[in-house]
C-alpha cells in the first residue's frame, strides 16, 4: 500500500481562517494544458453524471451507452446510475488494459457513445489504442485518471476529457477536477452540434458544496492527539472513496480549495515520497525472497498503490502476514 494521505502542517489550518480568494485557474494550472478547461466538483461521480447529461444535450437524445472497465469502483458510478445511461462493463486483461480483441467484437452489438479509460493505481493505461477505437465508434473518450496525483507522460493528451480527484491524493474533505479539452468540443461540432459550455451542465446539477465541518474537528483532532491511540484502528479516512462525515453535494468545497492550493507547492515532495514508497515495497518482498510476476509501473509513473502479479501462494501468505493487500482478477 503507498496511498498515504500525510496530515497538512497547522500552518495550512490557521491560514484557513483569512478571507482568501482562490482563483480557480491558478489552483488547477498542475492538472490543465493549453487550451483546457477546469471545472472543479466535489466528487468524480459528478463528473461523470455532468458528461452523460452533456451528451444528451448536444445529441438531442437520451440513453448513451456509457463503456465502463469491467473492474471500476461503484462509488464513481453512484450519480452515472442516476442519469438515463446504459452502463455496458467491457473486458480488461491481466494487465489492467482493455481486452481490445474482445471489445472489438463486443462494439459489433453494442455499440459505446462514451468511453471510460481508467489508470488504475497510478500505472499508464493504452491512450493510443483507446483514442484509435473511439474515433472509429465516434464514442466521447474519457480518461478516469482519479489514481493519478498530476498528468505524466501520455495521460490527460488523447483524451477528450480528464477526471482527477485530489481527495485521494491529498489530505482535503473532497474534491475532483474534470478537465475538458479542446478536442470534446471539436467532437461536438463535427458530428453538427452547437457548442454547449459544460460549466453550464455542472451549474445545472447543483451549486451546494459539502460541509466538511465534522472532517476538520476529526482531522484536527488527530492531529492532537498521540498516535498510539490510533495504532489499534484502521485509520484510513476514506471509505468508497469518500471521505468519512462529508455528504458530498457538487461543487468543491472552500476548505477543499484553500487546501489543494496550499498543498501545491509540496506536489513534488509527495510524488518523491511514493516513488520512494515503491522502492522500498520492492526492497521488502526481495529480502523475503519473494519474486514479482510483473510490476505495472514505470520509472516515470507516481504510484496510488502498489500494483504488481505475484503467485497465489505468495498472495496467502503475505495475507496471514497482514499486509495491507488487495486481490484483482481472482
Amino acid at each position: 500500500m503507498i496511498n498515504f494521505l500525510p496530515n497538512s502542517p497547522w500552518k495550512y489550518f490557521f491560514r484557513l481562517l483569512r478571507n482568501e480568494v482562490i482563483d480557480e485557474q491558478l489552483l488547477t494550472q498542475s492538472w490543465r494544458k493549453e487550451g483546457d478547461e477546469a471545472i472543479l466538483l466535489s466528487h468524480v461521480s459528478y463528473a461523470l453524471q455532468a458528461i452523460v447529461i452533456w451528451w444528451e444535450k448536444c445529441f438531442f437524445r437520451k440513453t448513451p451507452v456509457v463503456w465502463v472497465p469491467n473492474c471500476f469502483p461503484n462509488y464513481e458510478l453512484l450519480q452515472l446510475r442516476q442519469t438515463s445511461a446504459e452502463l455496458f462493463f467491457y473486458p480488461l486483461n491481466k494487465n489492467f488494459l482493455p481486452d481490445w480483441e474482445a471489445c472489438e467484437l463486443l462494439a459489433q452489438e453494442c455499440k459505446p457513445d462514451i468511453f471510460i479509460l481508467k489508470h488504475y493505481c497510478g500505472c499508464l493505461s493504452d491512450t493510443k489504442k483507446t483514442k484509435q477505437f473511439c474515433s472509429v465508434q465516434r464514442a466521447v473518450f474519457v480518461e478516469d485518471a482519479s489514481h493519478v496525483m498530476i498528468p505524466t507522460e501520455d495521460i490527460g493528451e488523447k483524451s477528450m476529457i480528464v477526471l482527477y480527484s485530489p481527495q485521494e491524493m491529498f489530505a482535503i474533505p473532497d474534491g475532483a477536477i474534470c478537465i475538458i479539452r479542446p478536442a470534446a468540443y471539436k467532437f461536438m461540432k463535427e458530428a453538427g452540434n452547437e457548442k454547449i459550455p459544460f460549466n453550464e451542465i455542472v451549474d445545472s446539477i447543483g451549486r451546494k458544496s459539502p460541509s466538511v465541518s465534522y472532517w476538520l474537528f476529526k482531522t484536527i483532532l488527530k492531529k492532537i492527539t498521540p498516535d498510539f491511540i490510533y495504532s489499534f484502528k484502521d485509520n484510513h479516512s476514506l471509505i468508497c472513496g469518500i471521505n468519512v462525515g462529508v455528504k458530498i453535494t457538487p461543487k468543491m468545497s472552500k476548505v477543499s480549495k484553500k487546501l489543494l492550493d496550499f498543498l501545491l507547492e509540496d506536489i513534488p515532495e509527495f510524488i518523491k515520497k511514493r516513488q520512494e514508497n515503491l522502492k522500498v515495497w520492492l526492497s521488502i518482498l526481495d529480502n523475503m525472497g519473494i519474486s514479482i510476476e510483473k510490476s505495472l509501473f514505470s520509472k516515470n509513473e507516481i504510484p496510488y498503490m502498489f500494483l504488481c502479479q505475484l503467485n497465489g501462494s505468495v498472495i496467502d501468505r503475505l495475507i496471514e502476514k497482514k499486509w495491507p493487500l488487495v486481490r484483482f482478477f481472482d
